[in-house]
């Protein structure tokens, strides 16, 4: 089997007069193909995250909330865990 061409496994794979077979969308070597579906999830995962930003932005100010008083109990807790 030749290292430079991949096929789809119903396809035959073979020299014809001793040259190269064409690179087609049929013929795509399986690290490109890893590279697509990290590239696809990467993609999904920022769009998950745009539209939570989204939803948030959209949801307002939220009402009776202090700031000064939340950030103690998370320092608290930060200290309880460590």
């Amino acid at each position: 089997m030749n290292n430079n061409v991949w096929l789809k496994p119903i396809m035959m794979h073979r020299r014809v007069n001793g040259l190269k077979p064409i690179l087609t969308d049929h013929n795509i070597h399986p690290t490109d193909l890893k590279i697509n579906k990290m590239k696809r999830s990467a993609e999904n995962k920022i769009q998950i995250l745009k539209d939570a930003i989204r939803k948030g932005i959209d949801s307002g100010i939220a009402k009776d909330f202090n700031a000064e008083k939340h950030l103690q109990f998370l320092k608290d807790k930060m200290k309880k865990s460590n």
